[in-house]
């Protein structure tokens, strides 16, 4: 697969200016390392990228590191194979390969922002970037539509369009704003659940100059941090009724090392995970919903009297076993950071320490966690101590985000009391909405040409560069600015 042809690379060059930044960077790296061991061909291609002078020091110093890390082992660590059921782990198969360590990806670029806390009502309050300003627009034009919020926005920007939505109801509802709700009770799983669609990421992730990031739609502007609150708004009740792949719970050492290798490694598109361990934190119900989307993983082989006695413990489980290896899994994941984030992901992790005990193929048949109270009393053994298992992990289809993007019907979208404001957020917003910094090229140069009808030829070369951008203003403002040059709304609308 050729890095010039990954599906995420037209969303990721939005720059007006044509750079490539450091968060652009990360995301094309991850993206090509995804795919198994990167080719000659795709290696080449980054060294150009890395080498062209619209690539930013920092977005070189990033491919670079990439390229310049060593290729994983031929025969990894630690092998996953699906079985047939597809929704549990039951039938699924795990594979110890040589001692030796993996550094896995799931092909998966999440975004962060915080989790919508619903005792603070995010949705009600605008957060990041403000509007950049527009020669299009008077001071008190300005001032309204950078001073609204961005439920108003969009409500607004719906209107503009002819249809109706109620995203500041939608806001201001209970299910959004409770002042007496529980300080974890928010919109993680909506987030978690969004971050693990690559093109979602992308799309609320909007690039252009710090403090200037967003999209215009129709006459109004939503902050690139806002578009990643409001994702979690529209998608909350869809997230969960979406169709799913895997729920687990309760997790076991065998289901983590399952949900590594066939989920966080290998371009396994993520999972999503509970971290928040009820039982390990005296009972106390909490949803910390996180999206996991690589890992590292080092194993090696245990002997002496530690390996005899899980060994041991194994056989008196009814799993006979040859060999114990210590998995040491470090699961990275997106981690909230706060409703004005507008940065790259915010990742954190966790660190597991497994015992698995294999037979002689190096199929595992048995894992207890390092911690586990089994091995309590167990002398020899490397270390006791691990992160807790996570209480649950969802592995989603992300079918109804796919059915937003491309207009197809789902049965759970149309289900949900959201639904309107869902589609036409996803469709419309954020992809038709125009990066504050392409409107502002736009105008500048549109500003630079002669005070006069614009030439066809000039007209050709504008169409090229911004195709789509009459989406960022009202008809009435496009027919003010730019009609009256010979310019088009229609010509300059989004495919």
């Amino acid at each position: 697969m050729s890095v010039r042809t990954l599906r995420t690379l037209d969303q990721l060059l939005v720059r007006d200016d044509g750079r490539l930044d450091a968060d652009e960077a990360g995301r094309l790296v991850e993206s090509s390392r995804d795919f198994g061991t990167v080719s000659a061909d795709e290696r080449a291609e980054l060294r150009l990228l890395a080498a062209a002078a619209s690539t930013t020091a920092a977005a070189r110093d990033r491919i670079e590191t990439f390229l310049s890390a060593p290729a994983p082992t031929a025969a990894p660590p630690l092998r996953a194979v699906a079985g047939p059921d597809g929704g549990r782990f039951t039938d699924d198969r795990l594979v110890l390969g040589p001692d030796g360590s993996d550094r896995g990806s799931s092909g998966v670029t999440p975004y962060t922002r915080s989790y919508a806390a619903v005792h603070e009502g995010t949705l009600r309050e605008r957060h990041g970037s403000l509007a950049p300003h527009s020669s299009v627009l008077t001071p008190q034009e300005y001032a309204r539509v950078s001073g609204q919020s961005p439920a108003a926005a969009l409500d607004a920007a719906a209107r503009a369009r002819g249809l109706t939505t109620a995203f500041a109801a939608m806001a201001n509802s209970p299910s959004n704003y409770d002042p007496n709700a529980p300080s974890w009770w928010g919109k993680c799983h909506a987030w978690a659940w969004s971050a693990l669609s690559n093109e979602l990421s992308a799309r609320v992730d909007v690039g252009g100059p710090e403090n200037q990031r967003g999209l215009w739609l129709s006459g109004q502007w939503v902050s690139r941090a806002d578009l990643g609150n409001f994702m979690m708004g529209v998608a909350d009740g869809i997230a969960v009724s979406d169709t799913n792949r895997l729920f687990q719970s309760p997790v076991t050492a065998t289901d983590l090392l399952q949900a590594t290798g066939q989920y966080l490694m290998n371009g396994g598109g993520g999972v999503v995970a509970d971290i928040h361990n009820d039982a390990a934190h005296g009972g106390a119900r909490e949803v910390w919903n996180q999206p996991f989307v690589a890992a590292d993983v080092d194993t090696h082989t245990v002997s002496g009297a530690g390996a005899d006695a899980v060994l041991a413990l194994a056989r008196r489980e009814g799993h006979a076993g040859g060999a114990v290896k210590q998995v040491h899994v470090v699961g990275r994941y997106g981690n909230e950071v706060s409703d004005s984030y507008e940065g790259a992901w915010n990742a954190e992790s966790r660190s597991w320490n497994v015992y698995a005990v294999t037979d002689a193929a190096g199929t595992v048949v048995a894992a207890y966690m390092a911690d586990d109270p089994k091995l309590e009393t167990v002398t020899g053994l490397p270390t006791h101590s691990s992160h807790e298992l996570p209480d649950y992990l969802w592995k989603p289809t992300l079918s109804a985000a796919e059915a937003a993007l491309d207009g197809s019907t789902n049965r759970t979208i149309d289900a949900d009391p959201h639904a309107r404001e869902y589609r036409f957020f996803v469709s419309t917003v954020l992809k038709r909405g125009v990066p504050g910094s392409t409107r502002a090229a736009f105008e500048a140069e549109v500003a630079r040409l002669p005070a006069r009808p614009i030439t066809g030829a000039q007209q050709t070369a504008l169409r090229r560069k911004y195709p789509g951008v009459a989406e960022a203003y009202t008809a009435e403002q496009w027919q003010k600015a730019f009609g009256a040059r010979g310019l088009s709304a229609a010509s300059f609308a989004a495919p």
